[in-house]
C-alpha cells in the first residue's frame, strides 16, 4: 500500500489515489474478519505518507443483516480502532430524519467525531453522474433503488475527496 500511494504521487502526479478493497472476504462473523480492516490500513499508510485520508463509511438501511443496518459494525471499528492517523469521513446527507440520526447516533457512540473529522456531504452528484453515463452499480444485489444509503455513502467519499483535491473552501460542508 505505501509504495502503491507513493508511486501514485511520484510516478503519475495524482492529486487524488482511490484505494479499495476487491470484492470481501469470507466472513468469519467477527469484527476483525473483513475488508475494512484492509481499508484502514490504506488510511494509516494515506496519513503516515502525509496525505489528507478520506474514508467511505459502510451502512445500508436495506441489509438482512443487523449488525450491518445504519452504520455497519465494520466501518465503526475500523475507524475507531484500527484507523490511527486523523480521517476525513464522507458522511452522507440523507433526506430521512430516523435514518440520518441513526447514523449520527452510531458515529458518536463510536467515539469518531474525537478521533476524525466528519463532514456530512451529498453523495447524489456520483449517483447522477453514473446514471447519466449508463452506469449500473450494485452491492450484494442490491441496486441503487434498493439501498441508497449504501451507494450515497461511497458517493459522498468520492464528492469530499474531489472537493478537498479541488481546493474548494467549503469542502467542509455538504
Amino acid at each position: 500500500t505505501f509504495t502503491g500511494l507513493l508511486a501514485a504521487r511520484a510516478a503519475a502526479g495524482a492529486d487524488v489515489v482511490v484505494v479499495g478493497d476487491g470484492p470481501g472476504n469470507t466472513g468469519t462473523d467477527t469484527m476483525w474478519g473483513a475488508t475494512d480492516i484492509d481499508s484502514a490500513m490504506a488510511l494509516n499508510a494515506a496519513g503516515i505518507l502525509g496525505g489528507r485520508p478520506v474514508a467511505a463509511l459502510r451502512m445500508s438501511f436495506s441489509d438482512p443483516r443487523e449488525r450491518h443496518r445504519g452504520v455497519s459494525h465494520h466501518s465503526l471499528t475500523a475507524l475507531g480502532r484500527v484507523v490511527l492517523v486523523p480521517t476525513h469521513i464522507g458522511v452522507p446527507s440523507i433526506d430521512d430524519e430516523s435514518r440520518r440520526a441513526a447514523v449520527w447516533d452510531a458515529l458518536r457512540a463510536a467515539g469518531l467525531e474525537e478521533r476524525h473529522q466528519l463532514v456530512e456531504v451529498t453523495g447524489g452528484p456520483a449517483l447522477d453522474l453514473l446514471a447519466d453515463n449508463g452506469i449500473d452499480v450494485e452491492s450484494m444485489g442490491r441496486k441503487v433503488n434498493d439501498d441508497p444509503e449504501f451507494f450515497l455513502a461511497a458517493g459522498a467519499a468520492g464528492v469530499l475527496a474531489g472537493r478537498m483535491a479541488s481546493g474548494e473552501r467549503t469542502w467542509r460542508q455538504g
